[in-house]
């Protein structure tokens, strides 16, 4: 609907005017809403063209601030300078790397969001028909699995495994996406800023402004074992694959980040209840049920004893996990440059930035932090980011 309004429909709906360096955008359905952009104040811009965009000859370009972004059409043979320009230094990872930043970056909830807007999609184009049948074949699929799980004493609900198989299907799909997404990935630099383009399907060039925003590396348990992370700048993947020789070749060349020479802040060995502490007290606490379970003689319970089970198991695993990533967090802080490793969720989220970018910071004690000389140090950014690196010693941040 937008792609018509504002691009087929353009001269009576969209006004684009070029000012020097104002923009200024205006769009009238049955309110006029006038937008002012400096294009100073870009940090951002990206353009897309999917299939339906490349056969009409447009593409939708986003504008992003601090504050908010815009969002216009164009033809393709527009080229105003605010848009995404190619640099000189170029890097393009292979094929393996891009399966790998595909792997790590498809995120399960994603997944099952898009599949299942996906699906929504597909039965109002093709009709329910298709809709039923791919349901109907997941659903097929469940049945045969709880059979198989029977017959190993595993019984799980019907209902269960059926949104466990549609997870799956939803990753496997997302993943496949992403796949596509990341083909004929380029990572290149020049005039101030750092150029992202890739797709295969749908289009992507995105133009990122240098020493803005920090860039950031994500690390799973399958980055531990290969040594490898995808990294992010502004939400945008800035490449695939980087190990640590990798890392700091992009970080140097392209981000103008010199991280070598600084002295590297861990959190010690006595700080693990600290960072492991949920999944030990869910370990705990599914263990005395599953012994509660069997001293009052319900042991026979399957389904019960099924879920108790697997709650041990996966808060074993998130503890065994979380020590890992405690093991592998490394901050620094130096004139020059700030590394802070902080983790979120089930991933390890290592932040890069020049320190000219800190707004404030601090550092917080407990009581027993105080005893223990930890402490935790929260680093704001001048774009209202905060960056955490807990438990940490206070002795080796007072020489850093």
């Amino acid at each position: 609907m937008k792609i018509i309004l504002f691009y087929i429909l353009r001269k009576f709906f969209v006004k684009l005017e070029i000012k020097g360096n104002l923009i200024v955008l205006e769009k009238r359905i049955f309110i006029r809403k006038t937008t002012l952009l400096n294009r100073a104040d870009i940090v951002r811009a990206q353009t897309r063209r999917t299939l339906f965009m490349r056969l009409i000859n447009a593409k939708e370009v986003t504008l992003f601030t601090q504050n908010g972004k815009v969002v216009l059409y164009l033809a393709e043979d527009e080229t105003p300078d605010f848009l995404p320009k190619r640099g000189n230094v170029c890097l393009k990872p292979r094929f393996p790397e891009r399966i790998f930043g595909a792997f790590i970056d498809t995120r399960a909830l994603t997944g099952i969001a898009v599949f299942a807007v996906t699906l929504r999609k597909i039965a109002k184009i093709f009709g329910g028909s298709y809709f039923d049948g791919i349901i109907h074949a997941i659903f097929t699929t469940a049945e045969s699995v709880t059979k198989a799980l029977s017959i190993a004493h595993i019984v799980l609900p019907r209902t269960a495994v059926f949104l466990g198989i549609f997870a799956i299907v939803a990753w496997l799909f997302a993943f496949i996406r992403k796949i596509l997404t990341l083909s004929r990935f380029e990572l290149s630099s020049g005039n101030g800023s750092v150029y992202v383009k890739s797709g295969l399907i749908t289009l992507y060039e995105n133009q990122l402004v240098l020493n803005t925003a920090a860039v950031v590396s994500r690390t799973t348990l399958f980055s531990l074992i290969t040594k490898r992370a995808p990294m992010y700048c502004r939400g945008v993947m800035v490449f695939p694959c980087a190990s640590g020789k990798v890392r700091g070749k992009i970080l140097r060349s392209f981000f103008g980040v010199r991280t070598r020479g600084a002295n590297l802040v861990k959190s010690p060995s006595r700080a693990v209840f600290g960072h492991c502490i949920l999944p030990m007290w869910l370990f705990i606490g599914f263990s005395a049920m599953l012994a509660l379970l069997f001293i009052t003689g319900n042991g026979s319970a399957l389904i019960t004893r099924t879920v108790l089970t697997a709650g041990i198991v996966i808060s074993a695993y998130l503890f065994a996990l979380f020590f890992l990533y405690m093991r592998s967090a490394e901050s620094s802080f130096s004139e020059d440059y700030t590394m802070i490793s902080t983790r979120r969720s089930a991933a390890l989220y290592t932040a890069f930035f020049p320190t000219t970018l800190i707004s404030g910071a601090v550092r917080r004690q407990t009581v027993f932090q105080q005893l223990s000389g930890l402490c935790t140090v929260k680093i704001a950014l001048t774009e209202r980011k905060i960056c955490t690196a807990r438990l940490i010693p206070e002795s080796s941040l007072d020489r850093a």
